[in-house]
C-alpha cells in the first residue's frame, strides 16, 4: 500500500538480525510494486522538463532505429525491450557498430571490467588502445587476454581511475585522472574514438568534451543508462551532447533487456 504513495519499508539493522523498519521515498516504488533501481525507466515519474529535453533529443536523432530505442527506453514496458533484445541478437555488439575505419585508429577505453569490447577493437586497424581502469588487466576474461597478448605492443592499461573511486570494482593506488590528462600523458596528436562506461562518472567527462570534440573530432560511444551521480543521465547527457556538439550525428542503441546499456554514439560529419 506505501508503495502506491511512492514510499517503501527499508530494514535499519543495529546488530546482526535485529533491525527496525524505517519508511522512505523511493521513486522505484510503483503501482503496488517495488521495482528494483536497476530494472526498467518505465516507472520513473518524468516531468514537463524531462519531456522538453526528450522531445528536443528525439527530433534530433539519425535515424529511425535510434528514435524508436530512445522511446522504448524511456517509456517501454518490460515486453518492449525484450522484443528489441531479442530482435537485435545478432546486430552489433556492444560498442562496434561505428568504429572508426581509419587508418591506425586510437581508442581511449574508459572502464575495461572483463573488456570483451576489446577484441572487437583490435580487429579494427588500430594503432594504439589505450584502456584506462582501476582493475587494469585483472579483471579480463580468459577468452579476452589471448587478444590482449598477440597485440601487445598495441595495447596500453592504465590504472587510474577517472574523476572518482567511489563506485570502482577495485581500488588502486595510481591516483586519479582525466581524459585530457591521458591525452597530455601519452602525447596524442590524433584520437579517433572514446569508448565509456565509468559508473556514471560521464557526467564528468562532458566537462572535457567541447575541447576534446574541437581538437580531434573523436566519435564517441558513451553510456547513458547511470542514474549517480545525477539521476537522468538518459535524458541530461544525450541533450548535452546534441546541444554542445556540432557537425555531429546522434544514434541511441540498447543492448540488454532491462534498462542496462543504452548508449549515445556521436559520429563527425
Amino acid at each position: 500500500l506505501l508503495s502506491f504513495i511512492n514510499l517503501n519499508i527499508k530494514k535499519k539493522y543495529f546488530y546482526k538480525k535485529f533491525w527496525i523498519p524505517v519508511v522512505i521515498n523511493n521513486d522505484t516504488a510503483y503501482r503496488g510494486n517495488y521495482i528494483g533501481l536497476g530494472k526498467y525507466n518505465y516507472v520513473y515519474k518524468k516531468n514537463e522538463q524531462y519531456l522538453k529535453k526528450y522531445r528536443f533529443i528525439i527530433d534530433n536523432l539519425e535515424d529511425k532505429v535510434s528514435k524508436q530505442i530512445f522511446n522504448i527506453s524511456n517509456f517501454g514496458e518490460p515486453k518492449y525491450i525484450w522484443k528489441h533484445y531479442f530482435e537485435s541478437l545478432f546486430s552489433y555488439p556492444h560498442y562496434t557498430e561505428f568504429l572508426p575505419k581509419n587508418e591506425k585508429s586510437i581508442i581511449l577505453n574508459l572502464g575495461v571490467a572483463n573488456g570483451f569490447e576489446i577484441p572487437y577493437f583490435l580487429k579494427e586497424n588500430v594503432s594504439k588502445l589505450i584502456n584506462v581502469d582501476p582493475t587494469g588487466d585483472k579483471l579480463l576474461h580468459p577468452y579476452v587476454k589471448i587478444f590482449c597478448e598477440l597485440n601487445n605492443e598495441k595495447i596500453i592499461f592504465n590504472k587510474k581511475y577517472l574523476y572518482d573511486d567511489k563506485r570502482v570494482y577495485l581500488k588502486s593506488e595510481e591516483g586519479k585522472t582525466s581524459v585530457n590528462e591521458i591525452i597530455e600523458e601519452y602525447k596524442l596528436e590524433s584520437l579517433d574514438y572514446i569508448k565509456s562506461d565509468i559508473e556514471g562518472f560521464e557526467v564528468y567527462l562532458l566537462e572535457e568534451l567541447e575541447v576534446i570534440v574541437d581538437r580531434f573530432r573523436p566519435t564517441l560511444a558513451l553510456s547513458i543508462y547511470h542514474r549517480h551521480p545525477i539521476e537522468e543521465q538518459i535524458i541530461e547527457i544525450p541533450y548535452f551532447l546534441i546541444s554542445k556538439l556540432k557537425n555531429y550525428k546522434f544514434y541511441i542503441r540498447h543492448y540488454t533487456y532491462n534498462k542496462w546499456d543504452t548508449i549515445i554514439y556521436c559520429c563527425p560529419n
